[in-house]
């Protein structure tokens, strides 16, 4: 069954214990892999062998900046001071389905224009493993 976009959840946490949701507008979880080249002349029959390498993953997110929001607080301390945070990604809205690990704020952008909201994307990019939420 297909999953309504409109109820994922993005959490952030400075001590893994209390989170708090980033109230974002937008959000995706990006998984990736370094594909090492493991041709040789004897296997290569002309076609290119490859073995998985070193995992990678990030979060990117656009929200609506509210000066008092405890969760861009966090990722603007961690963009700022380089430190670890804590994110959950909750594609339903429930612990159940969710993914969480460590990222540091690769980036923390502010925007508006004289029509409309101001408006922050963050870039956070994963340190050490992607987990299910335990």
């Amino acid at each position: 069954m297909a999953q309504a976009a409109y109820k994922k959840q993005i959490l952030v946490s400075s001590d893994n214990v209390t989170y708090t949701e980033v109230e974002a507008t937008s959000v995706s979880l990006n998984l990736g892999s370094e594909l090492l080249d493991a041709t040789t002349f004897a296997s290569t029959e002309g076609w290119r062998s490859r073995v998985s390498g070193i995992k990678d993953w990030s979060i990117s997110a656009e929200a609506i900046f509210t000066p008092n929001n405890a969760a861009l607080t966090a990722m603007r301390s961690s963009n700022i001071n380089g430190t670890v945070i804590y994110v959950r990604y909750l594609p339903d809205g429930t612990n159940a389905n969710g993914f969480q690990g460590q990222v540091v704020v690769e980036s923390f952008n502010m925007s508006g224009d004289v029509s409309g909201l101001e408006t922050v994307s963050i870039s956070m990019q994963g340190n050490g493993a992607l987990g299910d939420v335990s």
